[in-house]
């Protein structure tokens, strides 16, 4: 019996080579194919963006609001009332069939969207306005000033200081964006994981108009997150925790933004996972990165977008990465129902000799008054190389489910 089990043990272990040795093989093949097949999407990509902004720089774009007085919402008692239609559009000479999701009222025409009119910024976002002070007192505690609302020129360029929106959106689909969020998921070869995200960004100051839909200027931002794994079947341990950090610049001209900046990765794996895993070679993984993105939108609701980022920092990691994808999205509020939203998200490192990880996620997404983030809900499915950085060369095909706020 005993040679019998040895017999069995030696063939055991010869297949199990040669079936590692032709998964690597077919791995490689499928990376190499992949790598080619995603370069040139990219290339083509940022050549097509380029054209298309260098005929759009300069010239007065198609969808402008009108021009001032009528380009200034006026202060009102109460928050206006949603219609279930669309209102019709002086840029447009028929709205019928251009409703978008929720009943917003923002047409489409053509190739391009039309901008919507004051009456209808004011239906959907309500009373845009700056506090001005028209009365000041004092009391026993302090001065103090009673403030009213004012009205706001939205194609005023001027100094905002945090301002409301987020210029160039996170990608939806993206493993490695700031942001709050969690999912559970099925990975092939360890059961039940939870990933989640702890974090978000905001605007720090803003040269550029308040137009909620048609941005132009520069803004600054900073960008913070703590993006953990746990291991749901095993005592939700912490596997690994990456910590990202950056300070990323937008700049907006209509269906155009541009995105350049910096941030620091790093990751970072769990004691628990250590201590009953103490074969586990540790690694440093750590990266400081430069930047610079593009996003055009089809839509308002439609965005495609590419980027390059290159580190001049690296432990285990390498210098160049590649990101590319679309999402759809609502950009507008969208009430209490909600609209659907989808996105798929590709990322290639140099580490992996430029393979890496697709992601995709459908649901139904929520948005609300100007200034509001975009919660979301729905099926996420992910095939590639781990994104948490601890295992980076460890392969994981994941499809679950999660619930994410984007700033």
């Amino acid at each position: 019996m005993i040679y019998v089990q040895a017999i069995f043990s030696i063939v055991d272990g010869y297949l199990a080579k040669v079936i590692l040795q032709t998964d690597v093989i077919r791995i490689q093949r499928k990376s190499l194919t992949m790598r080619y097949l995603f370069a040139w999407c990219f290339a083509t990509f940022m050549v097509l963006a380029s054209i298309e902004a260098s005929t759009t720089l300069g010239a007065p774009p198609a969808y402008m609001l009108p021009s001032p007085p009528e380009a200034t919402i006026q202060p009102q008692a109460s928050p206006p009332t949603r219609s279930s239609g669309s209102l019709p559009s002086p840029n447009s000479s028929s709205s019928a069939g251009n409703l978008s999701w929720g009943g917003v009222n923002y047409p489409s025409s053509g190739n391009s969207f039309v901008m919507p009119t004051q009456a209808q910024i004011e239906q959907d976002f309500g009373i845009l306005n700056t506090p001005q002070e028209v009365e000041t007192g004092e009391n026993a505690y302090s001065n103090y000033g009673i403030s009213t609302p004012a009205p706001v020129d939205l194609e005023a360029f001027e100094w905002q200081v945090l301002p409301r929106d987020i210029m160039y959106r996170a990608y939806l689909a993206s493993t490695k964006e700031s942001r709050l969020a969690a999912q559970l998921t099925h990975e092939t070869d360890h059961d039940l994981l939870w990933d989640g995200w702890a974090g978000g960004r905001f605007g720090l100051v803003r040269y550029g108009n308040r137009n909620p839909i048609y941005q132009r200027g520069v803004q600054v931002d900073i960008e913070a997150a703590g993006l953990v794994r746990l291991d749901v079947m095993n005592d939700v341990d912490v596997q690994s925790v990456d910590f990202r950090a950056g300070i990323p610049v937008s700049i907006g001209w209509g269906q155009h933004q541009s995105r350049f900046g910096y941030y620091h990765l790093s990751s970072h794996t769990g004691d628990e996972f250590m201590l009953k895993n103490p074969s586990h070679q540790r690694l440093n993984f750590a990266r400081d990165v430069l930047f610079i993105g593009h996003a055009y939108y089809l839509s308002p609701e439609f965005r495609l977008y590419g980027e390059l980022g290159w580190a001049f920092y690296t432990d285990v990691s390498k210098e160049w990465e590649v990101q590319f994808g679309f999402d759809y999205s609502p950009r507008l509020p969208t009430g209490r129902k909600g609209v659907p939203f989808f996105a798929v998200h590709g990322h290639l490192r140099e580490e992996l000799d430029f393979g890496g990880g697709v992601s995709a996620q459908a649901g139904w997404a929520w948005k609300g008054e100007q200034g509001s983030g975009i919660l979301r809900t729905g099926l996420q499915y992910y095939n590639g190389m781990s994104p948490q950085y601890s295992f980076f060369n460890r392969h994981e095909q994941q499809i679950g489910i999660g619930v994410w706020y984007d700033y």
